[in-house]
Formats: C-alpha cells, structure tokens, sequence
C-alpha cells in the first residue's frame, strides 16, 4: 500500500512532468496542468497547511511576484514554483519545499550558459567581424552561439543576435530576456543565435534534487530533511 505522505511527492511529481514534456515539444504549458495539479494538492493537504507554512508561502508568493513584475522569468515558471507551494506544503524547513526548488532548479540552470561558454571559446575568433568592446564579445558567449541552417532547422526556438547599427555589426544579448522566438532562417550562414531553453525540465530536476537533500538552508546550518 502507498504511504499517504508519499502522495504529495507523486502529484507534484507527476505535475512537473507533464508540464516539462510540453515545454520540450511546444514550449507551451496547458494551464489545466497547473489547475489539475493544484486541485489534487489541496484534496490530499488539507491537514498540510500549517500556521507555520502559511508566513514562507506568502514570503515566496510575494518573491515570486517581483520577479513577474520585473519580467525576469515567464509566466509557466511562475506558476510551476507558485503551484508546488499548493501541491508540497511542509513547513520543516527554514524555507518551502517550493523556494528549495527554485534554488536547485536555477543553479542547474546556471550549467547551460557555462556549457555553452566552454563550447563556444573556439570561435571567438568568429566575433572579431563585430564592433562590440572585447569584455561584451567574451559575455557574450555565455548565451550565442554560431549556427548553420541544419543547425536552425534542429534548434527551433531562437533568436538572432545580430543587428546593423550605422552599417556596422553589432551584438543584441538583451534579446534572450524578451521571450521564447521561433526564429527565422536567414540567407547567410554561420549567423550567431541566442538559443533559447525549455525550463520545466530544470525544474523537475530541481525538485527531484529537493525530495533527495531537503531544503538547502539547512544543509549549510545542520540538515533539515522534508
């Protein structure tokens, strides 16, 4: 028989996935999965939501909510780590299971920018055509990357990241923060990109990675488990 306090894991479990299998084939996540997920959540923890949650909820509502007003992360992201506060209450921690996974979940993130700067050292030569300070072309390289039309065909989801200004050739990094692009495919090749990520799979990750440690702050003042 299933242990009743597994069942809070499983539907969020269960919630990430889906989320994250539409996000790698569309990069568009049904709403219905949050609903769906949130609806369980509350069913099997309504016994869960302690006094002592309901304060880091809210302190992690309202942390999400200046990250949505300054657009520094997509509405699906929002709602992924606002719907685990539903679906994962437990107030063992010094923070929610939900923050916990923000954490994770961010810091794998950090490994596709340094992969893609490890890979990309090579063609540095490639960005001397551009009129752009040497420190900005070195950046730059955390999040473009050189690409051919087989490339793009396979990649999907970009943006181009170069611009004319004054008929010299220019860098444009600020496009990787307006949003998911399916981009063109343009006549000339090697043009430089911003791909562009799915982010539910770091989330599944990170939560998996919270499930595993428990709640980060506690590793580092004596472990707290979930």
């Amino acid at each position: 028989m299933m242990n009743q306090n597994m069942l809070p894991s499983i539907i969020s479990l269960l919630m990430l996935l889906a989320a994250a299998l539409q996000d790698i084939k569309s990069r568009e996540i049904s709403d219905l999965t949050w609903a769906f997920g949130c609806l369980l959540g509350i069913i099997i923890n309504l016994n869960n939501y302690s006094w002592s949650y309901i304060p880091k909820a809210i302190f992690f509502l309202l942390f999400l909510s200046v990250i949505w007003i300054m657009k520094l992360m997509g509405e699906a992201d929002i709602l992924a780590y606002a719907s685990l506060l539903v679906t994962q209450p437990s107030a063992a921690g010094y923070i929610p299971p939900a923050m916990a996974t923000f954490i994770y979940s961010n810091l794998l993130l950090l490994s596709a920018p340094l992969y893609n700067f490890v890979k990309n050292l090579k063609n540095l030569k490639m960005l001397d055509e551009f009129d752009e300070p040497y420190l900005k072309k070195i950046l730059s390289l955390f999040l473009i990357k050189p690409a051919y039309r087989r490339d793009l065909e396979r990649i999907k989801y970009y943006d181009i990241a170069e611009i004319c200004v004054n008929g010299r050739k220019k860098l444009d990094i600020s496009r990787s923060l307006s949003g998911i692009k399916k981009g063109e495919i343009p006549d000339r090749e090697p043009v430089w990109i911003i791909p562009t990520y799915p982010l539910m799979p770091f989330i599944l990750a990170g939560h998996i990675l919270t499930l595993m440690l428990g709640d980060p702050v506690g590793l580092i003042f004596g472990r707290v488990s979930y």
